[in-house]
């Protein structure tokens, strides 16, 4: 039987060709204009994929790129500053020689004495070297000078921590036994030590107890056994004004937890560490799971669920408060715990790393 072609049906056909005509003409003028076959994934979706795929291994090949070009720039200006101390040593091992043969007098080796006194300071800076805004030598802990030119005798939680606005630019230590009271040191009356003021809070700078006067050794007993001292190795003396919190405990930035964390007792470790507790499971005290690491977040213990009174023991002398806040404690809080051992390192013992594959730029 012979089908009818009306002059409709000719008519849509060839509108539904020219219309066809366009679409590749527009396709054709767009891969012309951006230099692509796939615009979208419409275009392509299996070429598509593989784009998005070729995309990932080429960020990750640049990253590493970046990663790499960062440690050569770290370790050259390691090596460079390990060189540096070198002649230092040099330079004062030559000293020490010529002064103990028996032409050396009192007046030479008072000079020479300066002499190595400078080399000392010069160690101590290049010891405190940074590469941008990190210390070459602190370990894990970038943003801690990694030494101080002042011995600290006990093992010590955390540290007090200067006011950005503080006048007194000497090194400020802590050392003893902290039972976690979140005190504040405020000089009331500015001047050199043995002169200056100072008052207490034991609730964070709501209250202040009574002034006295800092010893002429620089050290403040608190109570509990904890001890402050300031070193006169700055060039401006105690003000009026300057404040001195002491941190124990520094939480993650993107914490739910609102409630006061604080770590106390008597560090008795052999060597620098950071503790970081890290919640695994959310809830309340008596519902929360945690891990603990005691190398700063490498390698973790096994899952704890004792947090029901609110503390828990790091180790090494160190117990970690909780107390409630608003929020429980959520899956993902974590919480960091620096603790020191008697001397001048405030760095830790890890090793710095960088996670391949990721942005640390």
């Amino acid at each position: 039987m012979a089908i009818r072609v009306s002059e409709n049906m000719k008519f849509n056909t060839m509108v539904n060709n020219l219309f066809r005509v366009q679409d590749s003409y527009n396709e054709f003028m767009e891969n012309m204009a951006t230099q692509k076959k796939i615009n979208r994934p419409s275009d392509d979706p299996i070429g598509m994929s593989r784009v998005l795929s070729l995309r990932k291994s080429k960020a990750s090949v640049e990253q590493y790129s970046r990663n790499i070009d960062n440690c050569n720039s770290w370790i050259e200006i390691t090596e460079s500053k390990l060189y540096s101390v070198d002649e230092l040593l040099m330079d004062a091992k030559e000293i020490t020689i010529a002064q103990s043969t028996a032409t050396a007098s009192a007046e030479t080796r008072s000079i020479s004495a300066v002499a190595v006194q400078q080399i000392i300071d010069e160690m101590l800076s290049l010891a405190n070297a940074k590469y941008g805004d990190r210390y070459l030598f602190s370990g894990t802990m970038m943003d801690e000078a990694p030494f101080s030119s002042s011995y600290t005798d006990n093992g010590r939680i955390g540290n007090f921590i200067a006011a950005g606005n503080n006048t007194f630019d000497g090194d400020v230590t802590a050392s003893g036994t902290y039972a976690g009271v979140p005190y504040v040191v405020r000089i009331v009356t500015g001047g050199d030590l043995g002169e200056a003021t100072y008052e207490v809070s034991d609730d964070g700078g709501n209250t202040w107890g009574p002034s006295s006067t800092v010893p002429a050794s620089g050290t403040i007993s608190l109570p509990g056994g904890l001890d402050l001292t300031f070193h006169n190795n700055g060039t401006n003396q105690l003000a009026a004004g300057d404040t001195f919190s002491l941190h124990t405990v520094e939480a993650a930035e993107d914490n739910t937890f609102d409630g006061d964390v604080n770590a106390g007792g008597s560090y008795t470790g052999s060597q620098n560490k950071t503790f970081v507790v890290k919640i695994v499971d959310s809830g309340s005290f008596a519902d929360a799971t945690y891990r603990v690491s005691s190398d700063g977040g490498k390698t973790w213990g096994g899952l704890e669920s004792d947090l029901d009174t609110g503390t828990i023991t790091l180790g090494d002398g160190i117990d970690l408060t909780f107390t409630a806040g608003t929020t429980d404690l959520t899956a993902d809080d974590i919480f960091y715990v620096n603790a020191f051992t008697p001397g001048y390192y405030n760095g830790n013992s890890e090793e710095f790393s960088i996670n391949i594959g990721r942005d640390t730029s």
